[in-house]
């Protein structure tokens, strides 16, 4: 049975205080950020705790309106502080997939053309800025009002029965109300969380390892296979649009992302509790336990090296210690901005956010930095680089992350220490946290040649010379 989100909600309060006569905007969904913030269930959100109604931008949205990264602020400056996104930063709304009620309130009911509803997909990155990429293209609600008034009065709400797709875990789901007498629509964002469904049988038939950097130009592309040989109708290319994306840990997410993009029953990432999730570094391809496809390979092809654009601010430099027998590990990077700005360093998993561990009140330039965090368990990890700075009396706020696997307490020694004496049975910890065994006769010898072709998980052959043994 399903509860409309306006009621039965008994961990958020849901009490509507009265709005100032002098607001110009004119609505906002209920359980949303905006509405979260207005009965102080979200924290730490700027002036729009006092203006849920207001979240106005251009309209159309996604073939024009905000740009990517501002969506949840409707592109306006007043309300940046709703553009945060991480795992941990806001309160969600327990939901079921099938038939809800969604309620608007309008504190000035307008003349309408429609009133639109998305949801991410299902391998979204919780912990990214929020751009049209994480939303499915289309709509999974619209609700047609050709020029009419969606209520009365302002002592109504608006009820949409939508019938909500099928999740796990934590989405979103971005609101859409688009005025007709007006160019504006506004731009409300509600975070949800699923309950988890049992995980399909999957198969695995291969991985995308990112053997080396790729220059900008660049493509990478995944070849799958039959019994028969090659299927190209399943083939997926990416075209490398900047040094960043062409990062050795990079393509590879970027590549499972377009793979898991055109939903053909292939899905490429890292498989934990039945989702398969792009990660950065080795991305592992699945298919159903039923399917005719048996091998993927990864094929790239690089043209002449070419610039790409800088970065205004970022990460570098980053390493990290295993974790001890405490859950800690140590950070040390180095963080530069191109302006004066006030920067945050937070570290988050798919299922915790850990908060702000490292703070500067005001950097222009690079600074290295270290810090410790705790309450850590082996996996992949989110660094996330806040950097804020006040214009014309408003906050500003940028994100960038980078993923990160941390490793448990291990006594082996870390690739390559020790090139040149590995036996059959020798293990190592590799750079991406897990262990590997070197295989036996007679493939022994390639455990001790070129890291370019045999570091285990990272070299273009290393699984000829590699098995894995267990994460650590």
């Amino acid at each position: 049975m399903h509860f409309p989100l306006a009621a039965g909600r008994a961990a958020l309060a849901l009490t509507v205080l009265s709005l100032s006569s002098q607001a110009f905007a004119h609505g906002y969904l209920l359980n949303s950020r905006p509405h979260l913030c207005h009965t102080n269930v979200n924290l730490n959100c700027g002036a729009i705790q006092w203006e849920p109604q207001s979240v106005e931008g251009a309209d159309r949205y996604p073939e024009s309106g905000p740009k990517d990264g501002a969506i949840a602020a409707a592109g306006s400056s007043n309300w940046a502080p709703l553009n945060e996104q991480s795992v941990g930063r806001w309160s969600k709304i327990n939901l079921k997939s099938g038939p809800n009620i969604f309620q608007w309130r309008f504190t000035a009911p307008h003349a309408s053309r429609d009133i639109r509803y998305w949801i991410t997909k299902e391998n979204w990155d919780p912990n990214a800025p929020i751009s049209r990429a994480q939303f499915e293209a289309q709509p999974f609600c619209t609700v047609n009002y050709g020029g009419g008034k969606p209520v009365p009065s302002t002592s109504e709400l608006a009820n949409h029965n939508c019938s909500v797709p099928s999740r796990n875990g934590y989405h979103l789901i971005l609101s859409v109300w688009d005025v007709a007498d007006t160019v504006n629509s506004f731009y409300n964002v509600m975070d949800v969380n699923f309950e988890a469904g049992p995980p399909p049988a999957l198969n695995k038939i291969g991985s995308i390892i990112g053997s080396s950097d790729l220059p900008v130009g660049s493509t990478a592309g995944t070849r799958v296979f039959n019994a028969n040989g090659e299927v190209t109708s399943y083939n997926t290319s990416i075209t490398i649009a900047s040094a960043a994306d062409g990062a050795a840990a990079k393509w590879p997410r970027l590549l499972a992302t377009a793979v898991n993009a055109k939903k053909n029953g292939i899905q490429a990432g890292v498989l934990s509790g039945g989702v398969v999730t792009p990660a950065d570094g080795v991305n592992d391809v699945y298919v159903a336990k039923d399917s005719a496809l048996i091998r993927v390979e990864v094929a790239t092809k690089t043209p002449d090296p070419g610039p790409g654009p800088e970065s205004k601010f970022g990460m570098q430099n980053i390493s990290a210690s295993s974790i001890n027998a405490s859950g800690q590990a140590s950070f040390k990077m180095n963080v530069f901005t191109g302006m004066a700005q006030t920067v945050d360093i937070k570290l988050a998993s798919k299922s915790r956010d850990f908060g702000v561990l490292h703070h500067i009140d005001s950097l222009n330039g690079g600074k290295d930095i270290s810090f410790t965090a705790s309450g850590l368990t082996p996996g992949e990890y989110d660094l996330i680089m806040l950097v804020s700075w006040m214009q014309n009396g408003q906050k500003q706020v940028l994100q960038k992350n980078q993923k990160i696997n941390l490793a448990g307490p291990s006594n082996l020694p870390v690739y390559p220490s020790g090139v040149g004496s590995y036996v059959a049975g020798s293990k190592v910890q590799g750079r991406d946290g897990r262990v590997y065994v070197c295989k036996p006769w007679p493939y022994t010898s390639w455990c001790n040649s070129a890291a370019a072709y045999y570091e285990p998980g990272f070299g273009s052959a290393w699984s000829q010379a590699w098995d894995v043994a267990a994460a650590r």
